[in-house]
């Protein structure tokens, strides 16, 4: 990702965790996720990959060392073949860096991100509660933790 792209990318996550994400998660995890929100976190990414379709932004992955910490596709550019090969250059720079076992978190109950993964060689290595703190109290959430070696 270019800077000058932040902006764009920052939209796509935020219209897209909010299509995808925010109906498994407690209301609260939601309710303060702007688009500044999807900006500030990108800009702690080490790595964000962008994909493009005629010049139009449609998708990005970000990693972290071995961690794989998003992949969000516009909708209708789904089912395409972007999501895979946006994960398969991220496993790809973790792997050229070193990393041996590769990680990600997905929300439990996200089936389809769970089962796209699984066909792509990760699998899940346990269930954990996340517990995060919000203005109106702490929220829990079950997390799969999925690997690939």
């Amino acid at each position: 990702m270019q800077p000058h792209e932040a902006a764009d990318v920052a939209t796509l996550f935020h219209d897209a965790w909010h299509e995808t994400q925010a109906p498994l998660q407690h209301p609260l995890k939601a309710r303060h996720r702007d688009n500044q929100f999807f900006l500030d976190r990108l800009e702690g990414r080490a790595q964000i990959i962008v994909a493009r379709s005629k010049g139009e932004l449609v998708g990005f992955a970000s990693y972290t060392k071995n961690k794989l910490n998003s992949l969000f596709l516009v909708n209708k550019f789904r089912n395409l073949g972007i999501g895979l090969a946006l994960l398969q250059r991220a496993e790809n720079d973790m792997r050229a860096n070193g990393h041996v076992v590769l990680e990600l978190d997905c929300v439990e109950h996200n089936d389809a991100a769970r089962r796209f993964y699984e066909r792509h060689g990760w699998r899940l290595q346990k269930t954990f509660v996340d517990e995060r703190q919000k203005p109106e109290g702490v929220i829990f959430q079950n997390i799969w933790l999925m690997v690939k070696s």
